[in-house]
């Protein structure tokens, strides 16, 4: 094999091998029993069942390491109640927030409506004004409501569509809820 139809990391270990001052030689395998016990394929596989077996033996004699496998039974029988008794707690739990989540949405409705008046019904061709709903600087001052606004068209749940009448500050054109409108008093 010449130095060109070598593989590229081969190579370079070829040329920097180049660099040094060495000889190759040959030793059989009897001189190099270190090598062996460190290969990957030892010469001989030793056996380790007996090892074992007489490892477990000596385990089950041993008193002290009854008691401890005795009592890493016991943790375990405990550990596994006190999961279970978790489970049926949190279980319990869960059924108690889905009967309460009802019973508090209702309360939490009749808190908001108690001082919640009806909304006004309005009519295509009506004045109104709308609530100034931008956040920003400044805006502590200004008016709360923009106006005239003429309803164009009525929507579904309450909702209007609204043009701007005269020339003032606010969008031209709209869609917005009742309860951010009012009647438009000059």
């Amino acid at each position: 094999m010449h130095k060109k139809d070598l593989p590229v990391k081969i190579a370079r270990w070829v040329l920097m091998l180049e660099e040094f001052d060495y000889e190759v030689c040959h030793r059989p395998g009897r001189q190099m029993k270190h090598v062996d016990a460190l290969s990957r394929y030892p010469i001989m596989m030793i056996s380790s069942h007996d090892i074992t077996q007489k490892i477990k033996e000596a385990q089950n004699k041993d008193e002290f390491i009854s008691q401890l496998k005795s009592a890493i039974k016991i943790k375990h029988l405990l550990e596994d109640e006190l999961s279970e008794q978790f489970i049926n707690k949190r279980e319990t739990l869960r059924n108690e927030a889905k009967e309460n989540i009802p019973r508090l949405q209702d309360e939490n409705k009749k808190q908001y409506n108690k001082h919640r008046k009806p909304a006004y019904n309005y009519k295509p061709g009506d004045t109104v004004a709308i609530q100034h709903t931008q956040f920003g600087t400044g805006l502590k001052l200004r008016p709360k409501y923009f106006g005239p606004y003429e309803v164009t068209k009525v929507k579904k749940y309450e909702h209007y569509e609204v043009q701007k009448i005269e020339q003032h500050e606010g969008p031209n054109v709209t869609s917005t809820s009742a309860d951010k409108m009012k009647w438009y008093t000059h």
